[in-house]
Protein backbone atom coordinates (compact mmCIF):
# COMPACT_ATOMS: atom_id res chain seq x y z
CA UNK A 1 0.00 0.00 0.00
CA UNK A 2 1.41 3.30 -1.18
CA UNK A 3 1.87 6.17 1.94
CA UNK A 4 -0.67 8.65 1.58
CA UNK A 5 1.55 11.51 1.10
CA UNK A 6 2.89 10.65 -2.03
CA UNK A 7 -0.74 11.72 -3.26
CA UNK A 8 -0.33 14.95 -3.29
CA UNK A 9 0.46 17.14 -6.46
CA UNK A 10 3.07 19.31 -6.42
CA UNK A 11 1.79 23.10 -6.38
CA UNK A 12 -1.88 22.05 -5.33
CA UNK A 13 -3.69 24.68 -3.19
CA UNK A 14 -6.37 22.93 -0.64
CA UNK A 15 -7.80 26.58 -0.20
CA UNK A 16 -11.67 26.45 -0.83
CA UNK A 17 -14.79 27.14 0.95
CA UNK A 18 -17.89 24.90 1.67
CA UNK A 19 -21.31 26.80 2.31
CA UNK A 20 -22.33 26.03 5.45
CA UNK A 21 -19.32 23.92 6.83
CA UNK A 22 -18.03 24.14 10.31
CA UNK A 23 -14.64 26.48 10.40
CA UNK A 24 -11.38 25.25 11.86
CA UNK A 25 -11.81 27.61 14.96
CA UNK A 26 -15.22 26.68 15.91
CA UNK A 27 -14.28 22.79 15.15
CA UNK A 28 -11.66 23.01 17.82
CA UNK A 29 -13.76 24.33 20.00
CA UNK A 30 -16.24 21.33 19.24
CA UNK A 31 -13.61 19.04 19.80
CA UNK A 32 -13.28 20.22 23.61
CA UNK A 33 -9.79 18.94 23.36
CA UNK A 34 -8.18 19.84 26.41
CA UNK A 35 -4.33 20.50 26.46
CA UNK A 36 -2.17 22.20 29.47
CA UNK A 37 -0.14 24.90 28.26
CA UNK A 38 2.48 23.93 30.02
CA UNK A 39 3.08 20.24 28.73
CA UNK A 40 5.74 19.16 26.26
CA UNK A 41 4.64 19.93 22.82
CA UNK A 42 3.29 16.73 21.32
CA UNK A 43 3.18 18.05 17.33
CA UNK A 44 7.03 19.05 16.64
CA UNK A 45 8.12 20.02 12.98
CA UNK A 46 11.44 18.14 12.72
CA UNK A 47 13.52 19.99 10.52
CA UNK A 48 12.03 23.52 10.48
CA UNK A 49 14.88 23.88 7.06
CA UNK A 50 12.40 21.65 5.01
CA UNK A 51 9.43 23.60 5.32
CA UNK A 52 10.64 26.23 3.27
CA UNK A 53 11.03 23.43 0.12
CA UNK A 54 7.88 22.06 1.22
CA UNK A 55 6.63 25.61 0.46
CA UNK A 56 8.39 25.90 -2.85
CA UNK A 57 7.28 22.12 -3.93
CA UNK A 58 4.09 22.08 -2.66
CA UNK A 59 2.70 25.38 -0.43
CA UNK A 60 2.56 23.79 2.75
CA UNK A 61 -0.60 21.47 2.66
CA UNK A 62 -0.36 21.71 6.54
CA UNK A 63 -1.58 24.88 6.23
CA UNK A 64 -4.43 23.63 4.26
CA UNK A 65 -5.38 20.18 5.79
CA UNK A 66 -5.06 20.56 9.66
CA UNK A 67 -8.48 20.87 10.66
CA UNK A 68 -7.41 22.47 14.13
CA UNK A 69 -5.61 25.13 12.71
CA UNK A 70 -2.34 23.85 14.20
CA UNK A 71 0.30 25.10 11.54
CA UNK A 72 0.21 28.57 10.65
CA UNK A 73 2.40 31.05 8.34
CA UNK A 74 4.92 33.17 10.36
CA UNK A 75 7.12 35.98 9.48
CA UNK A 76 9.67 32.89 8.46
CA UNK A 77 9.04 29.66 9.48
CA UNK A 78 6.06 27.62 10.09
CA UNK A 79 4.54 28.39 13.82
CA UNK A 80 2.71 25.24 15.59
CA UNK A 81 -0.47 25.53 18.26
CA UNK A 82 -0.48 21.66 19.63
CA UNK A 83 -3.09 23.55 21.85
CA UNK A 84 -4.89 23.39 18.94
CA UNK A 85 -4.35 19.57 18.00
CA UNK A 86 -7.93 17.80 17.78
CA UNK A 87 -5.63 14.43 17.74
CA UNK A 88 -7.17 13.06 13.88
CA UNK A 89 -3.14 12.27 13.02
CA UNK A 90 -3.51 14.06 9.59
CA UNK A 91 -0.36 16.16 9.57
CA UNK A 92 2.09 13.16 10.40
CA UNK A 93 -0.25 11.30 7.33
CA UNK A 94 0.00 13.77 4.84
CA UNK A 95 3.22 15.88 5.26
CA UNK A 96 4.94 15.25 2.17
CA UNK A 97 8.40 15.22 3.74
CA UNK A 98 7.31 13.37 6.99
CA UNK A 99 9.01 16.38 8.81
CA UNK A 100 5.78 15.98 10.98
CA UNK A 101 5.95 14.36 14.75
CA UNK A 102 2.85 13.78 16.18
CA UNK A 103 3.28 12.03 19.69
CA UNK A 104 0.24 10.86 21.84
CA UNK A 105 0.01 14.04 24.54
CA UNK A 106 0.04 13.40 28.36
CA UNK A 107 -2.81 10.86 29.59
CA UNK A 108 -6.04 11.78 29.99
CA UNK A 109 -6.15 14.56 27.07
CA UNK A 110 -7.41 15.65 23.90
CA UNK A 111 -10.83 15.67 22.01
CA UNK A 112 -14.01 15.30 23.65
CA UNK A 113 -16.85 14.63 21.09
CA UNK A 114 -19.69 15.15 23.62
CA UNK A 115 -21.47 18.56 21.26
CA UNK A 116 -20.99 17.14 17.97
Amino acid sequence: MEEDYRGLRREARLERSVEGAVDRVDFVSLSGAIHREDEPPHVQILNPGLCQECDDEYSNPCLWFCPGMVYRKGSEEIVVSASNCIHCGTCAVKCPYQNVRWTPPEGGEGPRFRQM
